[in-house]
């Protein structure tokens, strides 16, 4: 015949356990509808009218007119994008010129006017 002494603690436990789990979700619960009115809602509505016409069809009406607004400011930043990566990998590349480069412009680890340690290349 089980021992019927230990049940009736477990049922305690599983019952403390489960109110405990069910207040801390009763916390947070206002949190997430505040995220959920403010936030979520407004990028759901906001993607689906995108793709909303005015009689109410599928179109892509509304991305056509932003890219006649905004061509010229996104082809700029196109441009500045690639424009900065090639000149970061250039800076960055083990060439010569770039090496020196590098180093004189690197910030000094070395007391102000100290020609010894890492900072002895900019005595030359």
């Amino acid at each position: 015949m089980p021992d019927r002494a230990g049940e009736g603690f477990a049922q305690v436990n599983s019952t403390a356990a489960s109110a405990a789990r069910w207040r801390a979700y009763a916390l947070v619960a206002p949190a997430l509808v505040v995220i959920a009115l403010f936030f979520v809602l407004p990028l759901l509505l906001s993607a689906v009218l995108a793709f909303r016409g005015a009689q109410g069809g599928f179109t892509f009406e509304h991305f056509a007119k932003a890219w006649d607004y905004y061509q010229k400011d996104l082809l700029f930043t196109v441009g500045i994008v690639l424009v900065s990566t090639v000149l970061i990998g250039w800076s960055r590349s083990p060439s010569p010129v770039t090496s020196r480069w590098a180093r004189t412009r690197a910030p000094s680890r070395c007391c102000a006017g100290s020609t010894a340690g890492p900072c002895s290349y900019r005595s030359s």
